[in-house]
């Protein structure tokens, strides 16, 4: 079973550290979730993610061949057997002020050390941190 959906972590260095983009979430109110979307049957993964980066959250980049991230539902490493998405790593080279989905989704960019520490972030860092290793 191939991964449906796609998604980007946005990087980006500000002051002195690193930020991960997130934005809200449609489904779930009050939830921030990083950009995800179907793949389309024409696209690639890496294709799907970059494209859905813009859509959701207004941001362009160079989509990284190298670590691709496959997890579960719950943000776990998968197999790819397993896969409910596939996450590549997107340093940001430009945020736009206008965005398909702006007005329907805020962005917001959190520290690395923000993601470790609240609850609310705790699938986010799941998958930075698995990212990293």
């Amino acid at each position: 079973m191939a991964v449906r959906k796609a998604g980007i972590v946005g990087l980006r260095y500000q002051n002195g550290r690193v930020e991960v983009c997130v934005i809200s979430s449609r489904k779930h109110p009050g939830r921030l979730v990083l950009p995800k979307g179907t793949i389309e049957a024409d696209e690639k993964p890496r294709q799907a993610a970059a494209r859905e980066a813009f859509e959701e959250a207004g941001l362009k980049g160079e989509v990284s061949k190298t670590g691709r991230l496959r997890v579960s539902r719950d943000g776990r490493k998968a197999k790819k057997s397993r896969a409910h998405a596939a996450y590549y790593p997107m340093p940001v080279s430009k945020v736009a002020d206008k965005w398909p989905e702006r007005k329907i989704r805020a962005r917001r960019w959190v520290s690395l050390s923000s993601l470790a520490q609240k609850k609310k972030y705790f699938y986010i860092w799941r998958i930075v941190r698995q990212m990293e290793n």
